[in-house]
């Protein structure tokens, strides 16, 4: 299970890039796009649950993640001129450890109305896994499935919020299919 001073680090960035104004857009420089990744990836993997644990949170949290939101969504435009081909291989190879092996093929956007998402292929021994990442709100998937957290269905459902409410697990896609916690 995850436990972050992650929301620290969130508190930071709500507060100071938006006092940068018209300046916002130097957030996201070159340099600065792997950090956007990782924070947005972050953030998904250790706060952000689905609608059901999210109207379980403190209201201070609830408004901080919203003023995160709306910072990503100021940023949208920048983030989408910036980001390379380079930068989201370089990322998916740093974020997920079985990216190291195998050819990428190049990065695509998506279409509207999935136009935060970005798509591409992994090569490897003979098969293609397919990956997306959602670069507002930092969801990664492979093969339209979680890597290093359960799926939205089952975070929300009545029982896992009995259980174990806001709780966020580290798993990872087992061999038959369903999930398993790292050991």
């Amino acid at each position: 299970m995850r436990h972050g001073g992650l929301l620290g680090a969130l508190l930071e960035v709500v507060i100071l890039v938006p006092q940068l104004g018209h300046h916002l857009e130097s957030c996201v420089a070159e340099d600065s796009v792997a950090d956007w990744l990782h924070l947005c990836t972050a953030c998904h993997d250790q706060i952000l649950l689905g609608d059901k644990q999210e109207q379980a949170m403190s209201k201070e949290r609830q408004r901080l993640l919203r003023q995160f939101r709306r910072l990503a969504l100021s940023l949208e435009e920048d983030i989408h001129n910036t980001l390379t081909s380079k930068h989201l291989t370089d990322f998916t190879v740093s974020y997920w450890s079985d990216g190291r092996a195998g050819g990428f093929s190049s990065w695509q956007r998506c279409t509207r109305p999935a136009d935060r998402w970005y798509r591409t292929s992994l090569e490897r021994s003979g098969s293609s896994i397919v990956l997306h990442l959602d670069v507002l709100e930092g969801r990664f998937l492979v093969n339209g499935r979680p890597v290093g957290r359960l799926p939205r269905e089952i975070t929300e459902s009545d029982v896992y919020m009995r259980l174990f409410g806001d709780s966020v697990f580290d798993v990872q896609l087992s061999v038959g299919g369903g999930y398993k916690t790292p050991s």
